[in-house]
């Protein structure tokens, strides 16, 4: 029996549904058919039971290794939290995240540094995270902890200036914060969040995870031996997810041959160049997120937050937002890295500000273009995986060695630009936007 303090916390203060599989059996088949069907075959008891939790966008499901549940209210409350009953704390607390299924939009994983964060991976529905901690908890504790989940994407951002001192003022007193312009791109998600945290806000948006309690993963020991396959599933969940730890360290004879082309220049790159090199070589491997145009609400409110600086702001351009997205054969569109929102784990402490966006995008061409010529003649089992990839230089200004394009195309090329919420919209694209200054546009060669 669950004690009355428990049965009142869950009421009335944890955004947290305590039910059974059947009860939510419907909604797990409809993101995961193969999971569904895995727990039919196993038919768990009726006391075997799950946790549905429900998110606002922006909210900390993990912050800096400490998980945390909704609060009715608005807000999170960590798991550590003497406000948690004993009996919920002991349930989910098994790992440092209990075994967990995206039911309902997306939740990042990124890490953070200082004023920037990298984005390690996009949960979407029906894909499971919390499996990693399970077969290597010890170890993995240290690693975690410099690791957030954001419900709904971390890694988002709007092309048009969002700084103007008095159209923010006016979304500061509507949407009751106090928070200033934002200063860099990397800004806007925290506004973004207290907006859609608001009442007032026009777009109800919620991020839906179920949490396996630590019984799940005893049933193998005291029941039937047919859990294994719980087990093997989960396993195998955690391996497909480390696809980008082993990508990193099975490409290393690219990072070679890159160093050999280095060495043929007279003036050395930076590591700041290099480093972004291997990003866009990992990122047109498909390992590592770059950006995209959004045009759903799947990982972002994006029909409130248009409306809102379209309405309220006042805004001057269309106010196309842009959120981490893969680079995927299966719809083959294009993904955008910018030098003005750079996402490497390993970021320079001091910036040379001498060189321009310009100029660091015309060394990246020249070394990928010759990195490119180099595996094709010396490398030919890498070339393989590079081969495909086609790498387009952007900036806002116009380049007398005819490096750079334009971003006046990029609509015409990539309708997902022009999306927007509300009809009879008559906003211009943002051509002058910080991102597209020193954007490098990643697309697969058919």
């Amino acid at each position: 029996m669950r004690s009355n303090a428990t049965k009142n916390l869950l009421s009335e203060k944890l955004l947290l549904e305590e039910l059974s599989w059947h009860a939510v059996e419907a909604e797990i088949g409809a993101v995961n058919s193969r999971f569904a069907e895995l727990i039919r075959k196993l038919n768990p008891p009726k006391s075997l039971t799950v946790f549905k939790a429900r998110y606002p966008y922006g909210a900390k499901i993990l912050e800096d290794g400490v998980f945390n549940l909704p609060l009715l209210h608005g807000g999170t409350i960590s798991i550590d939290s003497p406000k948690i009953p004993a009996e919920i704390k002991k349930r989910l607390s098994y790992n440092p995240l209990p075994i967990s299924l995206v039911l309902k939009n997306t939740c990042e994983v990124y890490a953070k540094s200082d004023n920037h964060c990298m984005p390690i991976r996009i949960c979407k529905p029906g894909e499971t995270f919390g499996t990693w901690e399970i077969f290597d908890s010890k170890p993995f504790k240290l690693a975690i902890s410099g690791w957030d989940i954001s419900s709904g994407a971390r890694s988002v951002l709007m092309l048009p200036k969002t700084a103007i001192f008095s159209a923010h003022n006016k979304l500061r007193t509507k949407y009751e914060f106090n928070l200033p312009p934002p200063k860099s791109l990397i800004d806007q998600h925290n506004i973004f969040t207290k907006l859609a945290q608001h009442h007032l806000f026009p777009e109800e948006w919620e991020n839906i995870v179920l949490f396996f309690p630590k019984e799940w993963l005893e049933q193998e020991k005291g029941f039937s031996s047919i859990w294994k396959f719980f087990n093997y599933y989960l396993l195998k969940e955690a391996w497909h997810q480390t696809l980008f730890l082993r990508n990193h360290i099975g490409i290393s004879l690219i990072w070679r041959a890159l160093a050999a082309e280095m060495e043929k220049m007279t003036a050395k790159p930076r590591n700041y160049i290099v480093e972004t090199i291997k990003k866009l070589i990992m990122i047109g491997l498909g390992t590592d997120p770059a950006f995209a145009p959004a045009t759903n609400s799947l990982s972002v409110p994006i029909n409130g937050l248009q409306k809102v600086y379209m309405e309220d702001y006042k805004i001057g351009y269309l106010p196309t937002i842009m959120e981490a997205s893969y680079l995927n054969a299966n719809n083959n569109l294009p993904v955008y890295y910018s030098l003005q929102y750079p996402t490497l784990l390993q970021y320079p402490s001091i910036y040379d500000n001498s060189r321009s966006a310009m100029q660091d995008c015309e060394i990246i061409k020249q070394l990928i273009d010759a990195l490119q010529e180099k595996l094709k003649k010396d490398n030919p089992r890498e070339y393989e995986l590079t081969k495909h990839l086609q790498f387009d230089y952007y900036h806002t200004e116009k380049d007398s060695f005819r490096v750079m394009n334009l971003p006046n195309n990029l609509v015409q090329k990539d309708a997902r630009f022009c999306y927007s919420s509300l009809k009879n919209n008559q906003l211009e694209f943002a051509y002058n936007a910080s991102f597209l200054r020193g954007c490098i546009k990643l697309s697969l060669i058919k």
